[in-house]
């Protein structure tokens, strides 16, 4: 263990992801030849042959997204492609070669960036996403890399985070919950490992598998957590290029590319991370490592994909109101109670704004249960509560939405009273909607007696009402 000297090692620039792979040598690893599709991808997504080109009618692979989704134009989109759109294309180094800041610890809670120059075969010129659900919930993510120049192995990680930065001079703070996947694409890219650190604090010391000590043992809690989890081979494959990939076989960046320039996988994320609704990831960070099956190599180049694994609940609430006019209106000021993903019980309670809508973003898919607290004076004409399936990557752009409507009640007073004195005549009093009438006595306490009628609950949605008064002496 002397190799990973950490007091050494801190004042490296990158040293603490090398660390954190040195640490997961020392666990089991798992190869995976390319080959087909992640066991149970709802797309069938080629992520194990090394290219982007669809082979199999039926299937999806990068080349399925040419004509959207900022990817390169190379002529119409291949028959045949499951999906051809959702995925995501970035263009390496917007803001300069980003890079942490010299000197920070492997446990910085938030770290700070600045740009820099990185060796070739560390950068990164593209990456690509795409992601997907399956029909128990998994999300399953695919992943892709170009680098200008190869160098044997290919060797990086993918940081998934609940916050965001700004990409040029923060990641963000980390938050409990957060993953870090360090995958490498070993024998010439033709095999696949992946492992798994968790970020932990003191209110959440045992995600992931942890019991609160942290992977660099004299760093404290808010960290990595000490727990390397391996992935099942099952959940995953992956491959980088076997041979050449000329320029019109390249649907990402239009370019020929040399032999293990291009890497890609899929894995099945959820049960990578242990199961069970996942938190919200808004970002994800890639880190190039430098090649090689050590784990001590420093990680080199980063970019941002900003994709959330998560989606957005839109609530938009109407009910009628004379005072504005004709037909249904917006209504503000109403609270709903928010209850999801299933199984998950964590709540929240959204209220709308002046034109009827709430929305929500950051939420983990799935279904959830919304419940209007229904204002006095209005009946809930939708079904309350509602239960709809909140989307991944949906924004409040392009939500989920949940529409409920109200109608205002109204109640009928009626007044009879007797001259000729206290209980000398009786009346009996019938509306519309009653199946019988109400008898009334002239109690005398007061001038006229107001009874309030209506449906039998004394609630009347708008409408034309009769009422009949029978006067018996």
């Amino acid at each position: 263990m002397a190799a990973f000297n950490f007091h050494q090692r801190r004042t490296r620039r990158w040293w603490y992801v090398g660390v954190t792979l040195a640490a997961a040598a020392l666990f089991s690893v798992f190869y995976v030849a390319g080959a087909g599709a992640v066991t149970g991808s709802p797309s069938n997504f080629e992520s194990a042959d090394g290219n982007m080109v669809l082979d199999t009618s039926g299937n999806t692979d990068w080349n399925c997204f040419v004509n959207s989704d900022d990817f390169a134009h190379n002529g119409s989109t291949p028959a045949g492609c499951a999906v051809t759109t959702g995925a995501t294309q970035v263009t390496a180094d917007a803001n300069g070669e980003v890079q942490w800041v010299n000197g920070q610890k492997f446990d910085t809670e938030c770290p700070a960036l600045n740009t820099g120059n990185n060796p070739p075969k560390d950068e990164f010129t593209h990456v690509a996403e795409y992601e997907e659900f399956a029909a128990n919930g998994d999300l399953y993510f695919y992943g892709a890399s170009i680098r200008p120049k190869t160098n044997g192995n290919v060797s990086g990680d993918v940081e998934f985070n609940q916050g965001s930065g700004d990409d040029v001079t923060t990641a963000g703070c980390r938050t409990a919950g957060d993953r870090l996947i360090a995958y490498d694409f070993l024998n010439g890219g033709t095999s696949l490992n992946f492992h798994v650190l968790t970020w932990i604090d003191s209110d959440n010391p045992n995600l992931g598998g942890n019991s609160g000590k942290c992977l660099v043992k004299t760093d404290k809690l808010p960290c990595w957590g000490a727990v390397v989890l391996t992935v099942s081979p099952g959940e995953f494959d992956g491959q980088a290029s076997q041979g050449p990939i000329t320029a019109g076989a390249n649907g990402i960046s239009n370019e020929a590319l040399d032999t293990g320039a291009f890497a890609e996988f899929g894995i099945n994320l959820t049960d990578a991370l242990g199961g069970g609704p996942l938190p919200c990831f808004p970002q994800q960070v890639w880190e190039s490592r430098s090649s090689g099956s050590s784990f001590t190599s420093n990680p080199q180049d980063i970019e941002f994909v900003h994709v959330s694994t998560c989606g957005a609940l839109k609530i938009s609430k109407t009910a009628k109101n004379a005072s504005l006019g004709a037909g249904d209106h917006p209504q503000a000021n109403v609270d709903f109670t928010v209850v999801g993903p299933s199984p998950s019980t964590a709540s929240q309670t959204l209220t709308t704004g002046s034109d009827g809508t709430v929305c929500v973003e950051n939420l983990g898919p799935g279904s959830y249960t919304v419940t209007e607290t229904v204002p006095s004076g209005y009946k809930a004409d939708s079904t309350n509560p509602q239960t709809v399936n909140v989307a991944s990557g949906t924004t409040c752009d392009n939500p989920t939405t949940a529409n409920f409507h109200n109608t205002p009640l109204s109640k009928i007073y009626l007044g009879w009273h007797s001259l000729a004195g206290d209980g000398v005549t009786a009346a009996t009093i019938q509306c519309t909607g009653e199946s019988s009438a109400s008898t009334f006595t002239d109690g005398g306490s007061t001038p006229t007696i107001t009874k309030t009628l209506g449906n039998g609950t004394s609630t009347l949605t708008p409408g034309t009402y009769s009422c009949t008064v029978v006067i018996d002496p």
